[in-house]
């Protein structure tokens, strides 16, 4: 056993229990399930800050008692998203601590329900600086702020550079088809999975593609042999199958809200009902 080496597996989340149990029932030799637990338990994390190694620390569960949002939506003490972790917590010197045990150093705390002696507190406890706004977060601005406009323009403003950029005097109509479909109307999905669209909006990139299609510019204006609303149509129907915005927008917010119908239980419906329908259910919801 001298030259064995584990095998890695990947996995997002699986309880040591479970992989002990799994085994058992599957047959493997105690020896053989006992070493592999050996090897599950024991291990350690370095984190890199910077790009310098923080030193070594072992995994386990802390003392977090996190964050609530409201009646039995339960307790949270961290989310993941993408590549993105999120530790929620309550403010307060001994979670702060806590923290700086499981990442030794931990990038943001900041509250505007804290005081600020709290806040210089606790960022002097993990040795980070305080962060009082976050642009954006996956391309996507986290606050809507006083002026719509100024909050969708940013989106706008992609679907024009990529058109610009994408020398559509050098495509054929096919590949300027598969390009808007797979490119152009794809820009705005994550925005559509989280905001209902304003109309000029949606008109305005409708405007942007229609023009991209039959090859009008500033300097040079084509015919535009059919309406932008026709080529929406299915090839079935006489049209290219492009997707209408508006009502792919309301596709996928309706999504969502089947999600909160259907899977009472689920998190995302666990966290808006008590702050939009906390006596009623989302039928009823204002």
């Amino acid at each position: 056993m001298t030259n064995f080496r584990p095998i890695l597996f990947a996995y997002d989340r699986i309880e040591w229990n479970f992989l002990k149990v799994m085994m058992v029932q599957l047959n493997f030799s105690y020896k053989w399930i006992n070493l592999i637990m050996d090897y599950v338990t024991s291990v350690s994390y370095s984190v890199l800050i910077n790009g310098t190694q923080s030193g070594f620390f072992r995994p386990g569960r802390g003392e977090l008692q996190g964050i609530n949002m409201g009646d039995n939506t339960g307790t949270f003490s961290h989310l993941m998203f993408a590549g993105d972790t999120l530790l929620l917590g309550r403010a307060s010197l001994a979670e702060a601590i806590t923290f700086m045990n499981i990442l030794k150093q931990y990038e943001i705390w900041s509250s505007p329900n804290i005081s600020d002696y709290l806040k210089v507190a606790i960022t002097s406890i993990l040795g980070m600086l305080e962060v009082t706004t976050h642009e954006k977060y996956l391309g996507l601005s986290t606050s809507l702020g006083t002026s719509k406009k100024d909050f969708y323009s940013s989106l706008i403003t992609r679907v024009k550079a990529k058109v610009k950029g994408s020398k559509p005097r050098l495509l054929s109509k096919v590949r300027k088809e598969i390009f808007i479909k797979s490119v152009l109307q794809a820009i705005p999905n994550y925005h559509m999975q989280c905001f209902l669209l304003p109309i000029h909006v949606c008109n305005k990139i409708n405007s942007i593609l229609s023009n991209y299609w039959w090859g009008s510019s500033e300097q040079k204006k084509s015919i535009y042999w059919t309406g932008w609303s026709k080529l929406c149509n299915t090839k079935a129907n006489r049209g290219l199958g492009f997707r209408d915005l508006r009502l792919f927008n309301m596709a996928l917010l309706s999504k969502q809200a089947w999600r909160i119908i259907t899977d009472p239980h689920s998190q995302l419906a666990r966290i808006y009902k008590p702050k939009y329908f906390p006596q009623g259910t989302f039928w009823n919801a204002q």
